[in-house]
């Protein structure tokens, strides 16, 4: 996954002795912070495809945790350090937006379940 939004990847579900039962999908660990993933569609029923869509959240979202601590600002004697604790914490949350660092590797764990049976599967998200 390069500097894009999201990347897609196309899966083939194989049953295993001719089960014709449905499986529900879903990324179980490894997702690093800031990315989501989804299936479409969310479960396959015995053999199918379905596509594993990766996006990373924006980091305009990362900072509306900013906006409970915005009082602060309107206190007069506390104005100073709010403005600098305000202005910080935007600064890092939009930090990575656009960087060029080295790329970096997660595992991430999927699975299929059906009632208590449990498959899963490892894909590794490279991103640059």
């Amino acid at each position: 996954m390069t500097n894009a939004l999201s990347a897609a990847l196309p899966l083939t579900i194989a049953a295993i002795n001719n089960w014709t039962g449905t499986a529900t999908l879903a990324c179980s660990t490894g997702l690093p912070l800031g990315y989501t993933c989804a299936f479409s569609p969310a479960s396959v029923s015995g053999s199918g495809t379905t596509v594993l869509t990766i996006r990373r959240t924006s980091a305009l979202s990362t900072a509306f945790f900013l906006v409970p601590f915005t009082w602060l600002a309107f206190r007069k004697r506390r104005r100073t350090l709010a403005c600098v604790f305000l202005l910080s914490a935007a600064l890092l949350s939009f930090s990575a937006c656009g960087t060029s660092a080295a790329a970096t590797q997660s595992t991430v764990t999927l699975q299929a379940t059906s009632g208590n049976v449990v498959h899963s599967a490892q894909v590794i998200l490279e991103i640059k």
